[in-house]
Parts: structure tokens; sequence; C-alpha cells
């Protein structure tokens, strides 16, 4: 597993918090050298959340303007490199359809030894899922208290609809016990 998506149902469930604890641990348990990428190219959080840069990013490797070596940058943490969303010129949508797309995710792959893409919501995004299929491994996070069992549910099956690899969920934001509807639900 090189590469990894996390995202979530909704906005505000704590993915990007997620995503960057996640490349933190990562690199320090041991000798490796991580990517954290920022691919909500829309309302990108990780350089707020980081104190980074915005770009040149993510959106500039996909116009080919920049090469992922070039766009990366220190994050702040010890190996942890940051990619941030970049500036965006048109609609996500289109950036996501060009040919660069495939390549990227490859050459980060070989550059990084693991790669996690904070990705926007899949229920909100349909060209977000592109990108999902190409990653070894999507995670859904969940926030407990306010996200719905149907919504939670869409969600997965929004991404078992496309060549997504669906790893699991992250129940985000519990605070005692598990909520109703993940109690009751038998459908898996």
């Amino acid at each position: 597993m090189r590469t990894l998506g996390m995202t979530s149902a909704c906005r505000g469930e704590g993915v990007s918090t997620l995503a960057a604890h996640l490349a933190i641990t990562a690199a320090a348990d041991g000798p490796v050298r991580v990517l954290l990428v920022d691919a909500d190219l829309e309302q990108p959080t990780l350089h707020r959340l980081l104190g980074t840069q915005l770009d040149p990013g993510l959106a500039e490797c996909l116009r080919a303007e920049r090469g992922p070596a070039e766009a990366a940058g220190e994050s702040g943490f010890p190996g942890v490199s940051m990619l941030g969303a970049g500036r965006l010129r048109d609609s996500p949508a289109r950036l996501w359809d060009l040919p660069t797309l495939p390549g990227l995710v490859e050459d980060l792959s070989h550059e990084f030894e693991l790669v996690v893409f904070d990705l926007p919501p899949v229920a909100q995004q349909s060209w977000m899922r592109r990108l999902a299929g190409l990653l070894d491994g999507v995670l859904l996070v969940v926030e407990a208290e306010r996200v719905s069992g149907q919504a939670a549910r869409r969600a997965k099956e929004l991404l078992r609809g496309t060549e997504a690899h669906l790893l699991g969920a992250v129940l985000n934001k519990q605070r005692e016990g598990l909520p109703h509807w993940l109690r009751t639900d038998s459908s898996g």
C-alpha cells in the first residue's frame, strides 16, 4: 500500500486532520518518506492546518506546469513532505480529466513510500471518484455525532461503484459508545 486516500460523506468530518495525523505518524514510526497531498482543490485545508504554502501544488502538477518534486515542500514534520492543492484556474473537474492524472499518481508512488491524499467528500464530487480509483486504497471517515447511517451507506456505495478499493471506515468525533444507527445496522 503506497497510495491512500481519505474521504468522507460530508464536509467537516475531520478528514484533513486525520490525513495529516496519519502521515505524521507513519513518518515517525520509521525511516519512511511520506507525502501528504491536499487533493481537495475547491476547499483546500492542509496548507492552513500545517502552515505551509498553497501553491505551487497539485493543480500545477496536473497541468504539467511543475513536477511533483519541484512543487512539494516541507510540512514542518520530519519525514513528511507536503503537496498543496495549488491554484485553480478552471473547474476541478477539468483538472481531474487531464491525461496527466494516472502518471502523476504513479510517479508519486515511486518517489515516496506512502502518499496520503486528503480527498473532498465522495458524495459531493463525482470527479474525485476517478482519483480514488487510481489509489491503492481509500478510508471513509464518518463523523459519529453528525452523519446519518444513510449518508454513510451512500458514501460507501458511491466508492464501491467505482474502482476504488475501500479499506474501511474511521469513526471520528465519537464521544460515548457507538451511534444508534451503527448499533442497529446489520447491513454492513
